[in-house]
């Protein structure tokens, strides 16, 4: 049955306005409900996957797979719906694919194609995924949400970036693979960088011996810098993205913990005229 067809049959019941607009009211009305209803099937097979692969990895390609099913659940029942009521109030008007593509480019829906296609290459070569750190152009931070149209970053600030996906050249994602955490420490006392060397090649053996995730290290690299306020001495080693953060916290609290213990100070001496103010 074409939509000619479907036309015929509809028409005798859809010749006044009331009838039209009560067609039309029903019909947003019935799409709204299965929109719903697909969301909430999405939604409860997604969350019974993460449970039964309870996988940092897993969690996060689930989330991003609800993002984009519902995205095209989305899409779908309102261009259904809305080609329904175009159908209700003028006719089919030979609304075939053909008719229907060129009517969206005449208006100026290149960009809208644009940014569906390049929504799903995004998908295709799974670029990102939602709860990952990425930048893209001058925007950086935490995926929240990746549709078919859009990309939507929230940075360090909290800021809220919507990003069409058309837009997106370039993308770096740095929650891919290891990152490195590094602490330095600045000893002023040339007499103390020995006795401090000792205790952070120490706290780096305990620490490989306390935390699991490490990937390399962490392992007392040396002085790095040498200048007339101090000697800078640096531990760092290497984790998963997820880790790194709190590892480097870890880390530092640590070193500056077992040098107080040592009597050693860390950080610049102040000089006033009367000589050195510690």
């Amino acid at each position: 049955m074409n939509l000619e067809e479907i036309w015929l049959t509809m028409k005798p019941g859809l010749v006044s306005i009331p009838g039209k607009l009560v067609a039309s009211l029903l019909v947003v009305f019935a799409v709204n409900i299965v929109n719903k209803l697909l969301h909430y099937i999405i939604d409860r097979s997604l969350d019974t996957k993460i449970m039964n692969h309870d996988i940092v990895a897993q969690n996060i390609r689930a989330k991003t797979l609800r993002s984009i099913l519902r995205s095209i659940t989305t899409y779908t029942l309102n261009i259904f719906a809305l080609l329904y009521i175009v159908t209700v109030f003028v006719g089919p008007l030979g609304l075939t694919l053909t008719s229907i593509g060129g009517v969206a480019l005449g208006f100026g829906a290149q960009s809208f194609v644009k940014d569906i296609i390049a929504g799903i290459f995004i998908l295709m070569e799974d670029k990102f995924k939602i709860g990952e750190y990425i930048s893209i152009g001058s925007h950086q931070g935490t995926v929240e949400d990746i549709g078919l149209r859009t990309t939507v970053l929230r940075d360090f600030n909290g800021d809220m970036h919507i990003i069409p996906n058309g837009n997106i050249q370039e993308v770096t994602n740095v929650s891919r693979g290891d990152r490195r955490f590094m602490v330095d420490i600045l000893i002023s006392e040339a007499s103390e960088i020995e006795q401090a060397a000792l205790i952070l090649q120490d706290v780096a053996e305990d620490f490989k011996k306390s935390h699991d995730n490490l990937l390399n290290g962490p392992s007392y690299i040396g002085v790095v810098n040498n200048r007339d306020i101090g000697a800078t001495l640096r531990v760092q080693g290497r984790a998963e993205y997820e880790y790194h953060w709190a590892y480097e916290n870890d880390l530092r609290q640590n070193i500056l913990k077992r040098l107080t213990e040592a009597g050693i100070k860390t950080g610049v001496k102040l000089y006033s005229e009367g000589g050195m103010v510690k």
